[in-house]
């Protein structure tokens, strides 16, 4: 059944905005245009920008997913390019189920003489090009933050203590480390990387001590994963989380998370408009887990742990076929720009890591060839966004009633507009998405009593949703005419659906009358 739109709906910080709009009727026809308003709380209170939201993910396989010039330990000049111009804030390594299974000394040394590591996915041994030592300088030149995640599952705790010393020996010391990447699960290519929970908690408890003797500031980190998410089964031990979070004797300072890849279909593939519209309600379910966690760790720990969202992104599909490209499409792109939105509403979510930052199949934001992706425009989006402090932003629009899709539970009310304000100064900055498949949406901002000056825009925006991933012109933003609304001390703009929009603008000194 194809999506719908309903009667508009109030989003944000829960204060409810006087009035609201017409009805809109949503069918199969394009270009049918609805109004949604966009109400920022400038000079208002507002905690600041979570800059570690921006991370990224990169694996040590297959020559650091074509960092490398192949066959070397040599940077690629246009790949390396691409990444200092992200800026992602931090760095995870060596990378998903990769870590469960690398040793990381294999990657010391010259490269002649350096050993292999087995690819978890594939079992081949590769010899180790892109060892901790091209990953630290790759963080170093990018100014991002080092996050490592330790081998638990097949690791010693003296290889992980000795991977910390070595690390915060040399200039560029890593303060975020995490107990393996996913331990809740049982990898039929890997039958035997893996342990009860009760085993789990035993060696991850002797990691903790291990690295805690070596430097007891850093930051140690739980994954965790709930017994289903959206209603679907996500654990191959049931009741994972609480058996973990019980025997852990050890101190954890934070709770790593992935449970925000969308929408994942299970069944008969549905048609690419009910597949978008499910992947733009899947932000809820997220949020749901995000509070089941919180509520688990609060009955076992006796305290709240910020949350670290070590993985996210789009995914459509674990199967082969044409939706197994679609993360390196623009839809995919906008589950991104979503979940980081939905990330920055969250007070205590401190980091999150996009799957992934190069190379990785349709999942790197920089294609293996070094072709830049749509993920990658909304990446830089939203660094521009996330600077000074947050501020409350309301949102009313028209609403659409989505289909069941694979971990994403039918939704109702479901906003076709959300948007995301920040503060720097008299300079404010708005992101507005527009979630209609089809439908063109006028969008007005409204900024209060301060009226905005010097207003402009930029508008990502592609022909196809699901188009034909790596081909044509690579994406981009392109300006996007701001005006002033109705009321002179507004702004209006109108996005084409599905698009991502930034605008930015002073605030006068004067207020409106």
């Amino acid at each position: 059944m194809p999506s719908s739109i309903s009667r508009p709906r109030v989003v944000g910080a829960g204060v409810v905005l006087l009035g609201v709009l017409g009805l809109v009727a949503y069918d199969s026809r394009p270009s049918v245009g609805f109004e949604a308003r966009v109400r920022i709380a400038v000079d208002g209170p507002g905690r600041a920008v979570q800059a570690g939201l921006l991370g990224a993910n990169v694996a040590w396989v297959d020559h650091g997913d074509a960092l490398l010039v192949e066959g070397t330990t040599t940077f690629d000049p246009a790949m390396r390019s691409r990444v200092l111009d992200l800026t992602p804030t931090s760095l995870r390594y060596p990378g998903g189920a990769q870590a469960s299974v690398h040793h990381w000394r294999r990657g010391l040394g010259p490269a002649d003489q350096r050993g292999s590591n087995t690819h978890f996915f594939t079992g081949q041994d590769q010899p180790t090009r892109f060892g901790i030592g091209e990953f630290l300088a790759l963080c170093q030149a990018a100014r991002a933050e080092p996050f490592i995640t330790v081998n638990v599952l097949t690791g010693t705790p003296a290889e992980a203590a000795d991977w910390l010393a070595t690390v915060n020996r040399g200039p560029v010391p890593c303060r975020w480390w995490e107990l393996d990447n996913e331990p809740y699960l049982r990898e039929a290519c890997q039958p035997t990387v893996t342990m009860t929970p009760e085993a789990y908690a035993q060696r991850a408890d002797a990691v903790i001590t291990a690295l805690r003797a070596v430097d007891p500031t850093v930051r140690i980190g739980l994954p965790l994963r709930s017994d289903v998410i959206g209603g679907v089964p996500a654990t191959a031990y049931p009741g994972y989380g609480a058996t973990v979070l019980a025997a852990i004797r050890g101190d954890l300072d934070f709770i790593a998370l992935h449970n925000a890849y969308l929408p994942v279909t299970l069944g008969p593939p549905p048609t690419d408009r009910d597949l978008f519209a499910a992947a733009m309600a899947g932000f809820r379910v997220v949020a749901s887990d995000l509070d089941h966690t919180r509520a688990l760790v609060r009955r076992h720990r006796g305290r709240d742990l910020p949350l670290a969202i070590t993985e996210f992104g789009p995914l459509f599909t674990f199967e082969e076929g044409p939706l197994a490209a679609y993360p390196a499409t623009f839809g995919g792109a906008l589950v991104v720009a979503d979940l980081l939105r939905l990330f920055t509403e969250q007070d205590d979510v401190v980091l999150a890591q996009v799957w992934s930052l190069t190379g990785n199949g349709a999942f790197g934001s920089v294609s293996n060839r070094g072709r830049i992706r749509p993920t990658y425009r909304v990446l830089q989006g939203f660094r521009d966004l996330m600077q000074g402090r947050y501020l409350r932003t309301e949102v009313s629009a028209p609403t659409m009633t989505t289909t069941a899709v694979g971990v994403v539970p039918a939704q109702t009310d479901v906003p076709l507009v959300v948007a995301r304000g920040t503060q720097d100064g008299d300079l404010v900055r708005v992101m507005v998405l527009n979630k209609s498949w089809d439908s063109a949406a006028t969008v007005t901002i409204d900024p209060g009593p301060r009226a905005p000056t010097d207003a402009r825009g930029r508008l990502l925006s592609m022909g196809k949703v699901f188009g034909p991933p790596d081909t044509g012109p690579e994406p981009n933003f392109v300006p996007l005419a701001v005006v002033r609304g109705q009321d002179p001390t507004t702004l209006q703009m109108t996005l084409p659906g599905p698009s991502f929009a930034l605008v930015e603008f002073h605030l006068s000194d004067g207020v409106r009358k």
